[in-house]
């Protein structure tokens, strides 16, 4: 696999991905998701002001529990974005730049929750916290029904 030159484009696309949604946005997504939540007891999660907070300043919390669960939570990571990848691939139709940034968008929500998450129940990153913030970020994408006028020229486009 060819390496780019300069990550630099894609990195700071992730990052304006990782910021792109408001903490009330993603926090209402989560309580409609709880539901579906069954790995964790959802309760210290949700039934607090902290997990706003996280999800409002969620800077500090990526960086304080994402690095040191990177290494552990890589082989659920990779499985998981393989699958994602994959889609694009069978879909075709020339989409395949359209559903890549929806990814790219898709995996930075889980990296905000997952750092959120963490911090709001003060505890590592793991395995099944992780499990949530993906399952959070694919239901917050699957439920949310922007107009077609505020959505990126990418999403807009008929």
């Amino acid at each position: 696999m060819a390496e780019p030159e300069d990550p630099q484009p894609f990195l700071r696309f992730l990052g304006d991905s990782i910021a792109a949604h408001g903490p009330d946005l993603l926090g209402e997504a989560v309580a409609r998701y709880r539901r579906f939540i069954h790995v964790i007891d959802p309760a210290p999660l949700l039934d607090s002001n902290r997990l706003r907070a996280a999800l409002r300043d969620w800077q500090p919390a990526l960086a304080r529990w994402i690095p040191p669960a990177e290494a552990a939570l890589r082989p659920l990571a990779t499985r998981w974005l393989a699958h994602r990848f994959s889609l694009p691939m069978l879909k075709g139709r020339g989409e395949l730049r359209e559903s890549c940034d929806g990814i790219v968008h898709l995996y930075a929500a889980s990296l905000r929750y997952a750092g959120a998450f963490a911090e709001t129940l003060q505890r590592p990153l793991e395995r099944a916290l992780y499990k949530v913030a993906i399952g959070s970020a694919e239901f917050f994408y699957r439920s949310l029904h922007l107009p077609r006028e505020v959505l990126p020229w990418f999403a807009a486009a008929r």
